[in-house]
């Protein structure tokens, strides 16, 4: 008798162990699940393990759910030959038609994530897999690649979600303009492979390119600058130069294109005012341009006036300004001189004998005639001013 009791005890502490390790393990997770709260279930036998090796039950929590709503969590079952498996009993309130997922629970670093890609039908009183042959479910890590560019260029892969180990060879492309600098963890390789074996968040940085802005004048460099491509171009100031009118620059644009720019500045001769005068009065005006020849002919003169000459300093070309000369003419010392009284009537031909008035006093018809020789009663005569 005695040694039985010793045994019932000995059953019981086993008991009391087994029931306290399920709580201890249920405790670990947040999930909870009332049997009480369905009415049909199904049986569920997995083997449960990553991409690259198997899981560890002791440090993970398995369990079912309908949308957020746990429906199960999954408890070890030893299989005698020194494997185990998961058993999972799945709850409901429906007989069939309900569709269910997995999540699993690191105990280690409480974190809780879906098992991608697998998913089962509920159907009451079946079963999935067996304890000799388990359903088999390989937990795939996916992560999130997001990837970005900064102004000035763009990639030609975009952000997803990808399994753990995935190769991307990403390349950075530049817009008009620009140029790839750096990978925004330092890095300057370009195309790039990334492996996902995390979450990855990855920026392509771009920089705007200079370009040489260069002003020609008279075929020689004026002034040269480097400009940002895309920049407004302020032009130069207008040069000056003596003589001359500037135009303008030619195919000069109003933005910085992506390349090199040469502009060619033009201007036009100015021409200015010549005007001659002979005894204070006006002889000759015309308009040349500047640096043109300057060149002054002897006047014609009425006959009997003699050309004294140009005064002053006569320019050889056309300076940057108006210019007025001055001459001088007188009556020719070989034109004998008489006075004629006002009061003195005379007949009037030109030299060819054509009457040009008769019978008038010289006071009248004096101030009528223009300047010059002629005949006054038969005498060659000088007219004066």
């Amino acid at each position: 008798m005695k040694k039985s009791i010793i045994r019932f005890r000995y059953a019981v502490i086993v008991l009391i162990l087994t029931v306290a390790n399920g709580v201890g393990a249920l405790a670990s997770t947040p999930w909870t699940v009332n049997p009480a709260d369905y009415r049909y279930d199904m049986s569920l036998y997995l083997d449960v393990s990553f991409v690259a090796s198997g899981m560890d039950y002791s440090l993970y929590d398995v369990g079912a759910f309908c949308g957020d709503e746990c429906r199960g969590i999954a408890e070890v079952l030893p299989l005698g030959d020194g494997r185990e498996c998961l058993y999972l009993r799945v709850r409901s309130n429906q007989e069939s038609g309900e569709t269910l997922t997995f999540r699993y629970y690191n105990r280690l670093t409480e974190e809780e994530q879906p098992i991608d890609l697998v998913t089962f039908p509920f159907e009451s009183d079946t079963r999935l897999g067996f304890p000799s042959e388990p359903y088999g479910v390989t937990i795939v890590i996916h992560y999130d690649i997001t990837l970005g560019a900064t102004t000035g260029g763009s990639l030609d892969q975009e952000s997803g979600r990808v399994a753990e180990g995935t190769e991307l060879t990403v390349t950075a492309i530049p817009s008009e303009g620009y140029h790839f600098t750096q990978w925004s963890d330092g890095k300057t390789d370009n195309p790039r492979i990334i492996v996902a074996d995390g979450h990855i968040s990855l920026e392509a940085g771009f920089e705007v390119n200079s370009y040489r802005l260069t002003y020609l004048l008279d075929g020689e460099t004026y002034s040269e600058r480097d400009v940002d491509y895309g920049t407004a171009i302020q032009p130069e100031a207008d040069p000056e130069k003596e003589g001359y009118t500037f135009t303008g620059w030619s195919n000069l644009p109003a933005t910085m294109p992506a390349g090199d720019v040469t502009v060619e500045g033009a201007f036009t001769v100015n021409s200015y005012r010549l005007t001659l005068y002979l005894n204070n009065e006006v002889y000759l005006t015309e308009t040349l341009e500047f640096g043109a020849p300057v060149t002054l002919e002897v006047p014609e003169l009425p006959e009997g006036m003699e050309f004294k000459g140009w005064e002053g300093d006569i320019p050889e070309f056309m300076p940057a300004c108006d210019v007025e000369i001055y001459g001088t003419y007188c009556i020719s010392s070989s034109v004998e001189l008489i006075q004629i009284s006002d009061d003195t009537e005379v007949t009037v031909c030109n030299l060819q004998g054509q009457v040009i008035c008769r019978n008038i006093k010289w006071q009248e018809i004096a101030p009528r005639l223009n300047p010059g020789l002629y005949l006054v009663n038969g005498r060659k005569i000088l007219k004066g001013d």
